[in-house]
């Protein structure tokens, strides 16, 4: 009965199909059991209740099986559409975030060139307050350049992140080594990767701990992608990937799998680690 159990107590969350099949398969059970017991050996003979004993024995574990399978595939499934969701968010975001971070780089250079003008002109008194604010609006103003417009606007958008929170993200990129894999899949991939550096350092509370190292580059045929950050404690790691810390364990953890289905859906490798106080993030693709 308790193997039944399990099955009933997920009927709030299945389709109405999956409840209806449950119910048969209950039903059977439990009139098989209630039928083999009320005969007994002494109106049936030893060896047909032995068989029928048997036969119950074996409806049973084709229902514990049965049950298992049909909450993993719907565990996948849900799975998939939780995947494919970020993915067209994250598209979503990517066109956002380049399109408003063209727009602030575009007005940034007009001010500072109005900034310029002014001081070259002798019109403002007070030059150090137009020192100051040039150096302010440069924040905004320096989008990063490594050939890849989509890895561009990624880090640029998390560069302005990191400046806020006072986290120093030093980049190495040569964004030409990315030439596999598609827009959306940069900015999912190198946005959850950060994201989840971000978070780990936020914590730290040593401004000169808060550290993020990003670097890709070729390897002969290769593409080599290395994220670090300082952590003050190590993760757990289940399956080579770590464990989220979040209380709604359910609800997350979909970003390193989402990760991990971009590398290996173009061929190649994904792993996570940590050693010595530092998280690290690698990955090795394929270029052709």
């Amino acid at each position: 009965m308790r193997i039944i159990l399990g099955l009933v107590q997920k009927w709030p969350s299945c389709e109405p199909q999956i409840i209806l099949a449950a119910l048969v398969v209950v039903a059977t059970v439990i009139g098989l059991d209630v039928v083999i017991k009320g005969l007994g050996a002494e109106v049936m003979g030893m060896e047909p209740y032995l068989m029928a004993r048997l036969a119950h024995g074996v409806l049973c574990g084709f229902t514990l099986f049965s049950e298992q399978k049909i909450l993993a595939t719907r565990q996948l499934a849900t799975e998939r559409e939780v995947e494919r969701r970020m993915t067209a968010e994250r598209e979503r975001q990517y066109q956002l975030s380049r399109k408003n971070i063209d727009a602030i780089n575009v007005k940034c250079h007009d001010i500072k060139h109005q900034i310029r003008s002014l001081a070259d002109g002798g019109r403002v008194a007070d030059g150090r307050a137009l020192e100051d604010l040039a150096s302010e609006i440069a924040i905004y103003d320096s989008a990063v350049k490594t050939e890849n417009p989509a890895l561009d606007v990624i880090l640029t958008e998390k560069g302005l992140a990191c400046s806020g929170e006072k986290i120093t993200l030093a980049v190495i990129a040569d964004g030409r080594a990315l030439e596999c894999l598609e827009p959306q899949e940069i900015y999912s991939l190198f946005g959850s990767a950060l994201d989840n550096a971000i978070e780990a350092v936020r914590g730290i509370e040593e401004p000169e701990r808060r550290l993020i190292s990003l670097n890709v580059r070729r390897s002969g045929a290769m593409c080599v992608i290395n994220v670090e950050n300082s952590c003050d404690a190590a993760p757990v790691f289940r399956d080579g990937v770590p464990v989220t810390t979040k209380a709604d364990a359910c609800s997350h953890g979909f970003g390193t799998r989402s990760m991990r289905g971009i590398v290996e859906r173009h061929g190649g490798v994904l792993t996570f680690g940590c050693e010595d106080g530092i998280f690290h993030v690698d990955a090795l693709l394929p270029m052709a």
